[in-house]
């Protein structure tokens, strides 16, 4: 490989090289590049990068950070290793050596690295979104308008969720294989890759209120675990008051064209939510919304059922729309 056009294979070589280019260009070409080689790879390390610095950064900075998922970790890079450069094979340590030299990471402890600052996290979010959505999706405007997603959801819709959704499928090379539970972190994937776009950010408001959503997977509650719990902003612009159940039922490989049965599932998941009392964990949420998805390759089936809390009673009450200016 090469940068500014000139061949190198000696590390120290390629640490002044790899910094002076990020610097003189302003861009992210030499480390998206990479991304592109090692698409899937990449997509891991930087969905932790992020949720890892939003977790310990943000977290007590920013009052719209959903739960926090415990088994987030600081990513290992006991020595450097720029074998990513001279090579066309995967290396997480090459990867992260790479960024590392070019002003992207910096060390946390000795063995491990983390994004430095909030500069650089923006970048960060930036790379991210193009590696999972494509630069064409990330660029339209249904999908890119500030609070887009959210607002969709208050509306307990699901037109731009299915595109995220369907977009991530697209640029995954293994997705046919995967199972549930690996299908369910996908579309948290999908809901971090949202959240960075500011897709989850409350519609009409400033960049202020910028939401750093991170899903809670596998959270346990009620009488069971939900594959994915979020906290939002309510309808009337409260952080963490707006509440998002998610469970996932895979449709089997033989019925990807049984489209009944699709709805079927959905409906199952959904029903579930109910069924093991999920919302138990939704203390201090004033609005809801459950999700069941039916997921399987490229078949994709969404239900949704919008909830508000009486605040005389304390139960959730069904409703068709959160948003009075809603259709």
């Amino acid at each position: 490989s090469s940068v500014h056009g000139e061949t190198r294979s000696v590390p120290d070589a390629i640490k002044p090289a790899a910094r002076a280019y990020w610097v003189a260009t302003g861009t992210t070409d030499l480390i998206e590049q990479q991304f592109t080689n090692h698409r899937d790879q990449a997509i891991r390390i930087m969905e932790s990068l992020i949720r890892e610095y939003r977790e310990t950064r943000l977290g007590g900075l920013d009052h719209d950070l959903a739960l926090s998922n415990s088994q987030t970790v600081s990513l290992k890079l006991p020595k450097p290793n720029m074998n990513i450069i001279n090579s066309g094979k995967y290396s997480a340590e090459g990867m992260l050596t790479l960024c590392l030299f070019a002003g992207y990471l910096t060390h946390k402890h000795p063995d491990s690295v983390c994004i430095p600052n909030h500069e650089v996290y923006n970048v960060w979010c930036t790379l991210f979104t193009r590696t999972l959505l494509g630069t064409g999706f990330t660029e339209r405007a249904d999908v890119n308008a500030h609070g887009s997603l959210l607002g969709e959801l208050w509306e307990g819709k699901t037109a731009i969720l299915s595109s995220f959704i369907q977009e991530a499928f697209g640029t995954l090379t293994n997705h046919g294989k995967y199972k549930e539970k690996e299908y369910a972190n996908i579309v948290a994937t999908v809901l971090t890759a949202a959240s960075c776009l500011g897709a989850l950010s409350p519609p009409g408001q400033a960049s202020s209120h910028t939401s750093h959503a991170v899903t809670t997977r596998e959270n346990h509650t009620g009488d069971g675990q939900c594959d994915h719990v979020m906290r939002l902003y309510s309808t009337d612009n409260k952080p963490n008051q707006f509440g998002v159940l998610i469970e996932f039922k895979l449709i089997p490989k033989d019925k990807r064209a049984n489209t009944g049965l699709h709805e079927t599932l959905a409906k199952k998941a959904l029903d579930q939510i109910i069924a093991k009392r999920y919302p138990a964990c939704l203390s201090g949420c004033t609005e809801r919304l459950d999700i069941g998805i039916a997921i399987g390759s490229n078949a994709l089936h969404i239900l949704t059922q919008l909830y508000k809390l009486d605040a005389a009673t304390r139960k959730w009450i069904p409703v068709e729309c959160l948003t009075s200016s809603a259709s």
